[in-house]
């Protein structure tokens, strides 16, 4: 299982389910948009993936760029930071469901503008920390980031 893969429909799931998002971008959220499509638009564009493995758990950290296309025009990078700030609201400090794996923590680690002769284009790069649901060592429900997380419980 790929904690890639469950990041990228945790992310779509989460922004795909927003209305007020949805609105500004009129529901264009893609994985590989359409050849040219409708502005404005979002992708959830390239991951990467870095396992860790600790004494009490086992995880990995992914990174994900979300990308905010907007027509170039008078109004500059102006929407497409209204957009990006949408996202923010839903992604950054927010805990998504996945399958196999508890999510740590999400944050926002960068967001660069581009511009192009007929767009604006917004780069947003998450972190998301996610720990295996089938943790190795003594404690499997506790986290290697125990300031983000609850102690380990006993039953």
């Amino acid at each position: 299982m790929s904690a890639q893969w469950e990041c990228q429909k945790a992310i779509y799931t989460q922004l795909s389910t927003d209305s007020s998002l949805m609105t500004k971008i009129g529901s264009r959220l893609y994985d590989e948009p359409p050849t040219n499509e409708t502005f404005p638009y979002v992708t959830i564009g390239s991951m990467s993936e870095n396992r860790y493995n600790k004494l009490l758990s086992k995880g990995f950290e992914v990174r994900a760029r979300i990308d905010v296309y907007t027509k170039s025009g008078r109004l500059g990078y102006k929407p497409a930071k209204e957009i990006q700030v949408e996202i923010d609201r839903l992604l950054n400090q927010v805990r998504m469901n996945l399958t196999g794996y508890n999510m740590v923590q999400c944050f926002l680690e960068s967001a660069d503008t581009e511009r192009d002769e007929d767009k604006r284009i917004i780069s947003s790069r998450y972190v998301i920390w996610v720990e295996s649901v089938e943790s190795i060592g003594l404690f499997p429900n506790s986290f290697i980031f125990p300031s983000l997380s609850l102690y380990p419980t006993f039953e």
